[in-house]
């Protein structure tokens, strides 16, 4: 079943990392970093400021001159990473001038992994990240000195952190229920106006695979502005322009035997469906696979290679 109609895809994880890339990004996050250096300086004395001066305790005025230079230091580490990520893509483009896939992404020509253990390690890195980065302003606001706007402002976040652990540990259990999937490419790239024609592997049997969906789908990411007034921001927002379903009924076989599923689709063919993934924002295509099971349903997705012939 194909679907032409524009949509917003809620919730939808984002190649595009932040709005801002770039030298843009490091000139945002240099006044940051400078007021927070600042403020972390006169509360620790460090330039002298009378304590009169101050209307919290020090080490509070110091936690949050600590939250605008962490700011600045990520955007700053950001913009600095995105610069090299281009001068490689450009230099790539150069390299393979009549390949012009082989520089958009790292694409392995047999075939890719679902992203399942990518999605875990990543978490795990951020929740850890965030979570010892609460700690201390838990103990300042909570129990050093406790302050009920600070403690509810601080426990939002701590409420947070616990869904994004509950997440993770979602994560975990489906991996280990499933395993990683992987999706064999029956060439690679695939070109506009063709038939792409994959084979998704599981490594694991699938219990309880009474029906299976497979949905191809091209996704073009925007950067909008949303809100009014001071809620005013800048989001990306990914929309599906094309989505093509394939249903697949009677697959009780797979309860007791991996998966080895031969899955074929006709692209179409308009120029405006290419590949960008080195682009900002990002366009793309991918292959999301979806099975209802009991406990933890059967969900993986996969980037594919295709593009318009030059």
């Amino acid at each position: 079943m194909t679907d032409l109609q524009r949509k917003e895809l809620r919730g939808h994880s984002t190649i595009s990392r932040t709005t801002i890339e770039g030298w843009p990004a490091v000139f945002f996050s240099l006044p940051f970093i400078g007021a927070g250096t600042f403020i972390i300086l006169i509360s620790l004395n460090v330039i002298p400021v009378k304590d009169s001066s101050f209307h919290a305790a020090r080490e509070v005025v110091a936690s949050f001159g600590g939250l605008f230079a962490l700011a600045g230091l990520l955007t700053l580490v950001h913009g600095l990473l995105s610069l090299n990520e281009k001068r490689k893509t450009a230099l790539l483009n150069q390299q393979y001038s009549t390949e012009k896939w082989r520089a958009d992404y790292s694409w392995d020509p047999q075939g890719i992994k679902a992203d399942s253990f990518e999605k875990i390690k990543s978490g795990l890195y951020a929740n850890l990240g965030i979570t010892v980065f609460c700690v201390p302003f838990n103990w300042l606001f909570f129990f050093k000195h406790p302050d009920r706007i600070f403690q509810l402002f601080i426990g939002f976040f701590d409420i947070i952190i616990v869904i994004a652990w509950a997440y993770w540990a979602y994560l975990v259990l489906a991996l280990l229920k499933y395993g990683v999937s992987s999706l064999e490419f029956q060439h690679c790239p695939f070109f506009l106006g063709e038939e792409l024609k994959v084979i998704l592997r599981t490594n694991k049997p699938v219990p309880g695979l009474k029906e299976m969906k497979a949905t191809l789908r091209h996704i073009e990411e925007k950067y909008e502005t949303r809100g009014t007034g001071k809620n005013r921001r800048s989001v990306i927002v990914s929309y599906q322009l094309y989505a093509d379903t394939l249903t697949f009924n009677n697959l009780t076989a797979f309860e007791q035997q991996a998966v080895q599923w031969p899955l074929a689709f006709s692209l179409p063919q308009e120029s405006q469906y290419n590949s960008c993934l080195s682009c900002r924002p990002a366009k793309y295509w991918e292959l999301e696979i979806k099975a209802q099971t009991p406990g933890i349903d059967y969900f993986s997705s996969f980037l594919l290679p295709v593009y318009a012939k030059l």
